[in-house]
């Protein structure tokens, strides 16, 4: 029960009551966008990580849910869903255990996606795109940026 407890209000609680409290502003603004950002396991699934695959997985139905609710007000929502991103966190522990010389799910995990990893750059930029204009007729989708590890 202690993974549901600690992951549950970081990874799904924390998004809602952002959109709780924020979207009323954004809309007392005269609309605007929200992004969520959830997982490539909200898509496929994790084993052992089922609790962070639920949340994620639930991050996505708020976003979707959010997006009919505020569409009249202006407020899009829409959600990114992000594979292996190549962020200091994750290239420390590859390289970890790399050094190690361990086989392990990381480096498989890895190895697995079709365009390999990708950068924090990549999903600011897909971010950024979901926030302008440009983007104003997306509304309650899920973008998945995982390397096409989804796509079959």
């Amino acid at each position: 029960m202690g993974a549901w407890d600690r992951t549950l209000p970081l990874d799904l609680k924390g998004p809602f009551l952002f959109s709780r409290f924020g979207v009323p502003r954004i809309i007392q603004s005269g609309g605007g966008a929200v992004v969520n950002v959830s997982s490539v396991v909200a898509l496929r699934g994790n084993h052992p990580a089922h609790v962070y695959a639920a949340a994620m997985g639930g991050l996505i139905f708020v976003t979707r849910s959010l997006a009919g609710a505020c569409s009249a007000e202006r407020v899009r929502t829409n959600v990114i869903c992000p594979g292996m991103i190549a962020t200091d966190r994750i290239k420390n522990r590859y390289v970890s255990q790399v050094l190690s010389n361990r086989q392990s799910t990381m480096v498989s995990s890895m190895t697995a996606y079709p365009f390999g990893s990708g950068e924090p750059q990549g999903i600011a930029n897909i971010a950024l795109f979901l926030v302008s204009d440009e983007s104003r007729m997306v509304n309650g989708a899920v973008i998945p940026a995982e390397g096409g590890i989804t796509a079959y």
